[in-house]
């Protein structure tokens, strides 16, 4: 009972460098940023096939960047088939941040927060994702904070929609960002342990 007492969880917390991004609010370039193994590669062959070949034909103009390891040959095939700008690795992850505008997050799974997530709505992106990758964040409210799209189809129509009109959408970067500042700070979360430290001392 003494050791329960003493125990507190704290949420994953985030650089607060993003929180500090001049995110440029007309751009609409789209960034996908994960591992390719499990999971992930599958989700992001699913969004490659059925949702980025489309939208390629109704904006010419659209570009993607890619962040992530452990692609396999078939995959990397892909990204140079379908002008997909690929980096594998980047020391500094706030520089993709900063030069785009929306993060694709086709996670589809039913638990845990995703940091990915949490770190590009600090960043002042429009996150367009599964209801799933928002787990996690409370007090998120769809098209308020984040795009929610569950299907091809949607997922197609609300990038379609506000890479047309991404100006139109700059109330979700900021409402994202204050979201996430208000729960993800890693200097709050720093301020709780030093504050719970020194109750128990």
């Amino acid at each position: 009972k003494e050791m329960y007492n003493k125990t507190h969880i704290l949420p994953n917390s985030v650089s607060d460098k993003l929180f500090i991004i001049d995110y440029n609010p007309q751009n609409n370039k789209l960034l996908f940023v994960g591992i390719f193994t499990g999971e992930y590669g599958k989700r992001i062959n699913w969004f490659i096939d059925h949702v980025w070949e489309k939208i390629q034909k109704l904006q010419q103009s659209i570009s993607m960047t890619i962040v992530g390891r452990k692609a396999d040959t078939v995959l990397k095939k892909k990204f140079l088939q379908k002008d997909i700008n690929h980096i594998e690795y980047i020391e500094n992850i706030e520089q993709v941040y900063r030069n785009s505008g929306i993060f694709i997050a086709p996670i589809f799974k039913g638990f845990g927060l995703i940091t990915k997530v949490i770190e590009a709505m600090a960043s002042g992106l429009i996150v367009i994702g599964d209801e799933t990758a928002f787990n996690g964040i409370e007090g998120f409210v769809n098209m308020e904070h984040g795009i929610i799209a569950n299907t091809a189809t949607k997922f197609i129509e609300m990038i379609t929609l506000v890479v047309s009109n991404v100006e139109n959408f700059a109330f979700i970067r900021f409402n994202a960002r204050n979201l996430i500042k208000k729960q993800f700070s890693l200097k709050d979360q720093i301020k709780k342990v030093e504050t719970i430290i020194s109750d128990n001392s």
